[in-house]
């Protein structure tokens, strides 16, 4: 879950993880603190994430590896908006 990856079915991601448990109700949750840091880490100085992965042979062409993407800062932005 280090890599951000998109389509998601694919693999799993953190900001997946996040998302589901702040829908929950426990994006506060403190055990949880070292995962939102490590999101942090993974954006850059615009608040975009960056496409670590995805697979060849998907029939959606999703972005460029290495490069930020849409759908990734997406989810992770939707993951944290329902952690407040």
């Amino acid at each position: 879950m280090e890599r951000n990856s998109f389509p998601i079915t694919w693999r799993a991601n953190v900001f997946e993880v996040l998302y589901a448990l702040s829908k929950m109700g426990y994006g506060k949750d403190s055990r949880l603190g070292r995962a939102w840091s490590f999101l942090d880490t993974k954006a850059d100085e615009k608040a975009r994430y960056v496409l670590d992965w995805t697979p060849e042979q998907s029939p959606w062409k999703v972005g460029k590896r290495s490069q930020p993407n849409k759908w990734i800062t997406f989810y992770a932005h939707l993951a944290r908006t329902f952690r407040e």
